[in-house]
């Protein structure tokens, strides 16, 4: 075996040499990830850097858009926090590291998240879907309809309650009508408030619930003792009903 002996010099250029290669290596970051390069590097660029982006998520690219640079972020800490990233099978920073990493986030999240403009563009303007349309009826109406026969809401990002993904066709528009003309008649009865229905019950068709000494004859009840009728009425809904009783005295 060949030996080389190093003065202090070269020591000193070698120790100089590594630590150009280690911040030339840390430095091939995300400028926004450069005070926790290392870190980022050692853990996480073999899988998200370079000929290897896993997951569409390129930590060597500097990302211009601040919404986007601090998604990315908070991407970044929940899976570190997690200790999903990196995965079991690479070599797990020590929990100092980690924890430090977590931190640093967590103060540039909370620096820079308030400073954001506000979100511009707009928002598209959605219908209910039918969990939506049938609860939204419940609690107006205290009525159930059923929606089975909708057609099936789209689903945008595995939610279907996205408006850019929700469609709108004839085939909804004559469901949705049929549906509320179904609400209405539970509702409303057909009845116009202005003119309610009138109901009349003749003595002779009511019931002798106590009593005898009752003459159910033509239209009236002739009560020769004391005695009890009764009459049943099936109301349409709660409300406040005017009850007007005909009788006389022979």
């Amino acid at each position: 075996m060949t030996r080389f002996p190093f003065g202090p010099a070269a020591m000193a250029t070698l120790a100089l040499g590594l630590s150009a290669q280690d911040d030339a290596g840390a430095g091939a970051v995300a400028a926004e990830l450069a005070p926790h390069a290392g870190f980022v590097t050692r853990y996480c660029r073999d899988c998200h850097g370079g000929d290897l982006v896993r997951a569409e998520l390129d930590l060597t690219a500097t990302q211009s858009d601040p919404v986007e640079r601090l998604f990315r972020l908070s991407r970044l800490r929940e899976r570190v926090r997690a200790g999903e990233m990196p995965p079991p099978d690479a070599d797990a920073p020590p929990p100092a590291e980690r924890d430090a990493f977590v931190a640093w986030v967590d103060g540039e999240l909370r620096r820079e998240v308030p400073a954001l403009p506000p979100a511009s563009g707009r928002v598209t303007v959605r219908r209910l879907n039918s969990a939506q349309w049938r609860r939204t009826v419940h609690d107006l109406f205290g009525v159930e309809v059923a929606t089975a026969g909708f057609p099936a809401d789209d689903l945008g990002y595995g939610f279907d309650t996205v408006g850019d993904a929700m469609t709108f066709s004839t085939l909804h528009l004559e469901k949705y009508l049929a549906a509320a003309g179904e609400v209405a008649a539970l509702v409303f009865a057909g009845e116009d408030p202005e003119h309610p229905a009138v109901r009349r019950f003749e003595g002779e068709a009511m019931r002798v619930a106590r009593g005898g000494g009752v003459d159910q004859d033509g239209d009236l009840a002739v009560l020769t003792t004391r005695a009890l009728l009764e009459q049943t009425v099936e109301l349409p809904r709660d409300g406040t009903y005017r009850l007007r009783i005909v009788a006389g005295a022979s």
